[in-house]
């Protein structure tokens, strides 16, 4: 829990706020750290915050769930995004309802193949996740370990 809230549908919102951050701050992927560096953490933190809070701006408490073209035609300025090619790749898993369950999470993928997944998601055994690792194989895998 974030402040006063727990959960809300802005996951889409601050996956791609979370982006606009990787991409100011340069955020690399790294298998070398013992700890998350705290810029990956404060940016974390606040695309969480920004995200919600645009999200609560523009629906209030209705419960509208968004993909990123949604994003980008309702809130795309406050994200720092004029269009979806200004995103280097995303997903639109509309073809993958089960696999989606309406939530949306970041991943990155350096040219070396190592990656991260971020999810703002609360999950059982703790709250928001960003996981490492040197390929996506082993990305899933650990997720998957991290879930079940």
């Amino acid at each position: 829990m974030m402040g006063e809230r727990q959960g809300s549908n802005a996951c889409t919102v601050i996956a791609v706020r979370l982006g606009a951050y990787c991409v100011h701050y340069n955020l690399d992927v790294s298998l070398l750290w013992k700890q998350l560096p705290q810029l990956w953490t404060s940016s974390f933190i606040n695309a969480i915050c920004d995200g919600n809070d645009i999200y609560d701006d523009v629906y209030g408490d209705t419960a509208v769930y968004l993909d990123v073209e949604d994003v980008v035609q309702s809130v795309g300025t406050e994200c720092y995004l004029q269009s979806v090619s200004s995103i280097f790749g995303y997903t639109d898993a509309n073809d993958f309802p089960d696999l989606a369950a309406c939530k949306s999470v970041g991943i990155i993928v350096e040219t070396n193949g190592s990656c991260a997944f971020i999810d703002s998601h609360i999950h059982t055994s703790s709250g928001a996740i960003i996981l490492m690792a040197n390929s996506p194989s082993s990305l899933v895998t650990e997720n998957s370990r991290i879930l079940l």
